[in-house]
């Protein structure tokens, strides 16, 4: 039996949160763009932690955050809009030390153009992370909010 891999495991789970008619009505058009934007970012050894967001109300859309919670040296994803190479280091260097820290990104399918994907990151108790993720991410003054 052949593994899939962490796209065409990621298009599965698009396929069954659309199933039924559910893709027009909760996600309207964003899904093929989700689809499409996201692909590049299902790196890694583990399939990461996957949220679809979407408004219960309103205009329907789709959200996609995709979060690490580790990550091999050199890891990277094939996109512009991923960050930088110092984050995705920072982040390898750290998350064998840390088992429930993670970091990722959310990207924003609501529009055809789609803008900076948002970089998150969750260090839950280790506050002592944060300037340092920070400082990765190139935004050291952020730190300190």
């Amino acid at each position: 039996m052949q593994t899939i891999s962490h796209a065409d495991a990621f298009e599965v789970l698009c396929l069954q949160a659309a199933d039924d008619g559910r893709g027009e009505v909760l996600f309207g058009e964003s899904l093929q763009r989700a689809r499409a934007a996201v692909r590049p970012f299902m790196v890694g050894d583990r399939f990461p932690s996957v949220y679809l967001e979407f408004p219960l109300v309103g205009e329907p859309f789709l959200d996609v955050i995709v979060l690490y919670s580790a990550i091999a040296r050199g890891q990277r994803v094939n996109s512009d809009a991923a960050g930088s190479d110092a984050l995705f280091d920072w982040f390898a260097g750290v998350s064998g030390s840390y088992d429930d820290i993670s970091f990722g990104f959310e990207l924003d399918t609501k529009h055809e153009v789609l803008p900076q994907p948002a970089v998150h990151f969750q260090p839950r108790r280790h506050t002592e992370l944060v300037k340092p993720f920070c400082e990765a991410a190139g935004e050291g003054e952020r730190a300190a909010l």
